[in-house]
């Protein structure tokens, strides 16, 4: 009777351990599944980062484009005002 009554300590032991177990399982898996969302979250916002210095790059050449046009004007400009000079 001694043993039985061991045997059914041991067996409740071993329920208690697998209960534990699997409730670290289940907290390394939401833990995991955290960090693959926090990963993709890291991942969109570099892309978007990326998209904007793409924008970025884009606008300022755009921009020095102009720039050049206006220069380009403003010369012309002052050649034909020089032509009315007195």
């Amino acid at each position: 009777m001694a043993k039985s009554h061991q045997v059914s300590e041991e067996l409740k032991n071993i329920a208690i351990s697998l209960s534990e177990i699997s409730l670290m399982s289940h907290q390394i898996s939401e833990a995991a599944s955290e960090q693959l969302t926090a990963g993709e979250d890291s991942a969109i916002r570099i892309v978007n980062i990326s998209e904007t210095a793409e924008n970025t790059a884009s606008v300022s050449h755009s921009s020095h484009a102009t720039s050049a046009q206006i220069q380009l004007l403003t010369m012309n400009l002052e050649k034909e005002v020089q032509k009315f000079a007195i």
